[in-house]
C-alpha cells in the first residue's frame, strides 16, 4: 500500500507499506525503469481492449507481451510466476 503525505513545503511525499509487515521498511522489487517498463506492457495490452480487437485482457496476452518487454530476466520470471499463480 502507498501513502501519499504532503511535507510542509508542499511536496508529495509516497511510503510504501507491506501490510504483512508494517513495522520494517518495504524496499520496492522493481526499479522505476521497470515499473516504467511494465506500465508500457499494460497500456498495449489494454490498448487490445479499448479498440475493440480483444473483449479482456487473458494471462496470456501479458506473459506474451512481456517476453517483448527491456525487462530484466528475474524480473521478467517473478512477474510470469505471479501471473500464473
Amino acid at each position: 500500500m502507498a501513502l501519499l503525505f504532503i511535507r510542509d513545503d508542499g511536496a508529495p511525499f509516497v511510503a510504501h507499506v507491506d501490510l504483512a509487515a508494517p513495522e520494517r521498511a518495504f524496499v520496492p522489487r522493481l526499479s522505476a525503469a521497470a515499473l516504467g517498463e511494465l506500465r508500457d506492457v499494460w497500456r498495449r495490452v489494454s490498448q487490445r481492449c479499448w479498440s475493440g480487437e480483444r473483449a479482456a485482457i487473458t494471462r496470456a496476452d501479458l506473459c506474451t507481451e512481456l517476453r517483448t518487454a527491456h525487462l530484466p530476466g528475474d524480473v521478467r520470471a517473478w512477474i510470469e510466476e505471479v501471473l500464473v499463480k
